[in-house]
């Protein structure tokens, strides 16, 4: 029986020779496996990304990504027909193509949910790559173990929060890690309205949702969504997550943008009211609280955040560690 002879060039993410792995990890590789069917010819091919280099994921279970394979067909088998399935690590099958041989060469590929076994970064897909003859006699197979790693892609939307009426703005997606470059999608109340790295356009009359979906060069994407209010007003807070009641609590900060004319901030702890102005000072108690402002303009127009505070020691002077100090020592 003559050897037959393929190339295949496995392709795990959107482009070949992608930067994900180095380039000096490109290689030749051995057969890695057969099928038990007779007549079975081996499989010669080229590994763009090997099966031990990890592809960047966002989140696993949940996002796509692509195999593919081109084949050429230098023997004298005449091969007719190609298939891609790819399985999760528990065997299930979650992508599953064929085509057809044009000439010598077949492109056969598809998008699959990667990572569905575990739906962690340690997780891993199996690539599966066969060729029949016409008659179905004669096939040839390769495999390759899919890996990957977790995406460092980060993307968020910027731009003015409380545009005028009938206003002209633009809105920008600053995004980093990952592989460049990025494609960008995105889409105003569900609509699609862009795809470049800003979107421009006319405030109109009524609040609208912004979303951008930013994805890289091996299939990983972030969404970042903002909601503008038209002609609204809004509030922003910033001050410690975790404070000490030896040194007397925190202070936080509000921060109001839009509406007319004067601004109102009131303060509350636990919904009970704590004081008013553009600042808060204090203690919030031991244990977890929320501390809120409220913000409303001369009109009646109002908005609301809130932040999630811890509190270490008990105010009274029987447990007050100093930080780093986490608990009271046995003497009290």
């Amino acid at each position: 029986m003559s050897r037959k002879l393929l190339l295949l060039s496995l392709v795990a993410v959107l482009q070949v020779g992608l930067t994900a792995c180095d380039s000096s990890f490109v290689r030749n590789c051995p057969v890695i496996g057969k099928d038990p069917s007779s007549n079975v010819y081996n499989l010669d091919y080229k590994l763009i990304i090997p099966a031990d280099c990890p592809v960047p994921l966002a989140n696993p279970g949940t996002e796509k990504k692509y195999a593919a394979a081109k084949i050429y067909d230098y023997g004298t088998v005449d091969f007719r027909y190609a298939t891609v399935k790819i399985k999760n690590s528990k065997g299930e099958t979650v992508a599953d193509e064929a085509t057809l041989f044009l000439g010598i060469i077949a492109e056969v590929g598809d998008e699959y949910v990667a990572a569905t076994g575990a739906k962690t970064f340690s997780d891993h897909d199996r690539g599966i790559f066969r060729v029949w003859s016409e008659d179905g006699s004669k096939t040839a197979y390769g495999e390759t173990k899919l890996t990957y790693q977790q995406s460092s892609l980060k993307t968020s939307v910027s731009g003015t929060r409380i545009p005028a009426p009938n206003t002209t703005h633009t809105w920008y997606a600053p995004t980093s890690g990952g592989y460049p470059a990025y494609s960008y999608q995105w889409y105003r109340d569900g609509n699609p309205v862009g795809n470049g790295s800003s979107y421009t356009g006319d405030a109109g009359t009524s609040n609208f949702d912004l979303r951008v979906e930013v994805t890289d060069q091996t299939w990983s994407t972030r969404a970042a969504v903002l909601a503008p209010k038209v002609g609204g007003v809004a509030v922003t807070l910033d001050g410690p997550t975790l404070v000490y009641a030896s040194q007397n609590g925190g202070t936080w900060n509000a921060y109001p943008q839009g509406g007319t004319g004067q601004y109102t901030l009131d303060w509350y702890l636990d919904d009970d009211y704590v004081g008013s102005g553009t600042s808060w000072s204090g203690y919030t108690g031991e244990g977890g609280h929320s501390l809120q402002v409220k913000l409303t303009d001369s009109a009646g127009a109002f908005d609301n955040t809130s932040i999630f505070v811890r509190g270490l020691g008990s105010g009274d002077g029987s447990c007050d560690p100093v930080p780093p100090e986490l608990t009271c020592s046995s003497g009290g």
